[in-house]
């Protein structure tokens, strides 16, 4: 009886483990990211589904400014050498109180400042901006959801809709966030990271270059003003309808739909927005016009990413840690499209196309190919901004992140040197924050070898360098290093996390370690006072510093270098006490437009200038009567806009003709609101409400506030009902 129950339980057991070994296989086949928001269905390879997505045009990226105020110049540059070491390290403070103390000598040098210390809309870089509402459906039931979209828009006609069909736009059905595109969702790719040493892959891909056969189809899909870049990750590339035709491979032909959407949306942006572009473009009728994807999509968004975590404590890790796992898919589905568009122009290759692409993005990083009749390369790479190489990377050859890394960090350090020299050349250095010592010896060495270094194949640029490093002294020089490169590696630390999080794990750190230490250490990046030590570093840095040491001393190309700031962005500052915006504070509520007094002042957050709101005086009479606000929000923010409406005590955000009312920073002594002013209380600004107006501002949230408020209203448009 024993053996037949040894037996039983034996035999059943083995039952038990083939039903386990079968769930298993069953659950690496399915993985399931959730449940269509539609049908309610689970979301995952049986059915081909993507993440509800919104791409806006954005000028949030503020540059450091240019401008001939010199003391306005200074004031930037002060705050630059002021930032803390950490930004990822916030120190304890007690909240402030509510009713504030007032510090008056503060306050009437608020009154002061012009345009209430906000920053000029002229000095922002342009780019489009994607964001994930972490919701998914299956694009069947997206296509229906769009027809009853269409439906619903002919059904009520009269109504003012929080959506425009004719720019793509739709409505989560459940959180109600805009969305104007469809990006795939995939697990992070399961990719070694190549372990050869820096210089044996240096020596490695030199050889393979040279043994390779050429290839025409590559050479004709890059730029021909030498710059390096793929025409194909153009907006407006004139080539790709062509390929997308002729793509015949039905199982990549679901990231192709998805990937459309997303060029579509790019491709009207970059119709409207030529004039906001500096970066050098093919000329009319040539491949490769419009927005660059890679830097002004994806490099912009994690620009973005990574300007609105400044400041924000990460609770003893690293900045990404504070990121969630709905961004790291972001990042991955607009690298998803970008790998797709590789694919897509090379068809009939087996590995699509990326080893050729990979061999191009190592051949621009080689100085050797530039200073040779061998490629087109006339442009310097110094002028281009290194991130996007990383992400171009990123796209096609993720197994060699970590040494296009370390090439694409030195060659911001050497482009950081040539905008500090354009920058310093302008700023007074009496009036600037002095530093007693160095404070970053370990990472940045012998720093006026290296700044001397990178300036010295230009004699007239040499010369401009060497009086700005004499005059701002080696503490400042250093200081301003690490403050405009560390962004560099707090951008980088997000796009590697995102497509290989296994291989940069957060390390273990040290109390009071800087972030600049910590990130070099996370990314496997050898610091600049290792250099002298690194001879295949020191031969790319000599290549690409010739290049443009020789282009600027031809003055054959605009080679001037603008940064972008590296500080931790605000509104405009407005006063602690509602009192001091009336009375001596009347001459800053002009308005520069009808240089008047408004009846109903409107204060631009964003550049801190005064509008008319509802007023017939500033009204555009050739572009369907928009009031001032909407005519100036198209010179500031681009498509939003944030004002503070004095008289009513409110707050206004404007999206793309439409817009809402929102409640005031402003609160009485007893903490409740006073629209319009009605009680007269004297009110104070709150600070954690006007904190969340910039953290709003921070995550381009404006476009998702107005569309729900619209929503949740039935009304044929128009102010009167806001």
């Amino acid at each position: 009886m024993k053996a037949q129950q040894a037996s039983f339980a034996i035999n059943f057991d083995d039952v038990d483990d083939e039903d386990e070994d079968e769930m298993e296989t069953d659950h690496v086949q399915h993985v399931s990211f959730g449940t269509c928001i539609v049908c309610q269905e689970d979301v995952d390879s049986a059915k081909p589904f993507g993440a509800l997505a919104f791409l806006q045009a954005s000028r949030f990226i503020r540059r450091h400014p240019d401008s001939p105020n010199t003391q306005s110049n200074n004031a930037y540059l002060n705050e630059v050498l002021e930032t803390p070491p950490s930004m990822d390290r916030v120190p304890t403070a007690h909240p402030p109180t509510f009713p504030p103390v007032i510090d008056e000598a503060q306050e009437r040098k608020n009154i002061s400042s012009p345009h209430f210390d906000g920053f000029p809309a002229a000095h922002t870089r342009f780019g489009l901006h994607a964001s994930f509402c972490s919701h998914m459906m299956h694009l069947d039931c997206f296509h229906q959801y769009s027809l009853s979209i269409r439906a619903r828009h002919r059904a009520q006609a009269t109504r003012n809709h929080p959506e425009t069909i004719s720019r793509k736009e739709y409505i989560c059905p459940l959180c109600k966030s805009l969305g104007n595109i469809l990006l795939p969702v995939s697990s992070p790719p399961v990719t070694a990271l190549n372990d050869t040493s820096f210089p044996d892959w240096i020596r490695t891909a030199g050889i393979n270059i040279l043994k390779s056969k050429p290839d025409p189809l590559l050479e004709s899909l890059q730029f021909r003003t030498g710059t390096g870049e793929f025409v194909f990750w153009s907006a407006q590339d004139s080539g790709y309808s062509s390929a997308l035709r002729n793509y015949e491979h039905p199982e990549g032909i679901d990231v192709v739909r998805m990937m459309e959407t997303v060029m579509v949306i790019s491709k009207s942006f970059s119709q409207q927005t030529r004039h906001l572009r500096d970066r050098p473009e093919p000329e009319q009728g040539e491949r490769g016009a419009g927005l660059y994807l890679p830097e002004e999509v994806l490099g912009y968004t994690i620009a973005a990413l990574e300007t609105a975590q400044r400041g924000t404590d990460s609770r003893g890790q690293l900045m990404v840690d504070n990121l969630s796992e709905t961004q790291m898919r972001m990042v991955r589905g607009v690298l998803s499209c970008l790998t797709a568009l590789v694919k897509i122009h090379f068809p009939g290759r087996p590995d699509e196309g990326r080893d050729a692409v990979r061999q191009a993005i190592i051949k621009r990083l080689l100085p050797e190919w530039s200073r040779t009749s061998l490629t087109s390369f006339s442009y310097p790479l110094l002028l281009r901004d290194p991130f996007t190489i990383l992400v171009e990377t990123a796209a096609v050859a993720p197994e060699i992140l970590r040494h296009v890394l370390v090439m694409t960090y030195y060659a911001c350090l050497a482009r950081t040197v040539i905008g500090l020299v354009y920058i310093l050349n302008k700023t007074r250095s009496f009036s600037t924050v002095q530093l007693p010592s160095r404070s970053h010896e370990d990472v940045f060495g012998d720093v006026r070898m290296f700044f001397m270094s990178v300036v010295r194949h230009s004699p007239v640029f040499e010369h401009t360098a060497t009086l700005a490093f004499e005059t701002f002294g080696e503490a400042r020089i250093e200081k301003l290093l690490y403050a405009y490169t560390l962004p560099f590696l707090r951008k980088a630390s997000i796009l590697c996390r995102a497509i290989l999080p296994s291989a940069f794990p957060t390390p273990p750190s040290t109390p009071g370690e800087p972030e600049y230490n910590r990130l070099l250490n996370m990314l496997g990046i050898p610091p600049l006072s290792s250099l002298p030590h690194q001879d295949t570093l020191q031969n790319a840095l000599s290549g690409w510093c010739a290049h443009y040491g020789h282009s600027h001393a031809a003055s054959q190309l605009n080679c001037g270098v603008m940064l972008d700031l590296p500080t931790v962005y605000h509104l405009a500052r407005l006063p602690v006490v509602l009192d001091d915006l009336f009375g001596q504070r009347d001459k800053a509520l002009t308005c520069l437009r009808c240089n008047n007094l408004p009846n109903d002042a409107a204060i631009c957050l964003l550049c801190g200038v005064t509008c008319c709101m509802q007023s017939n005086c500033c009204v555009d009479r050739d572009y369907g009567e928009h009031g001032e606000c909407n005519m100036h929000t198209q010179t500031c923010g681009g498509t939003i806009g944030i004002y503070f409406l004095v008289k009513r005590c409110s707050l206004l955000y404007l999206f793309a003709n439409n817009g809402t009312f929102a409640q005031s920073p402003y609160l009485d002594a007893h903490g409740e609101i006073d629209i319009s002013m009605r009680r007269g209380r004297r009110q104070y600004l709150h600070y954690a409400r006007w904190e969340e107006i910039r953290k709003n501002w921070l995550n381009h949230q404006v476009p998702t506030i107005v569309a729900r408020k619209l929503e949740s209203t039935l009304d044929a448009g128009g102010w009167e009902t806001l």
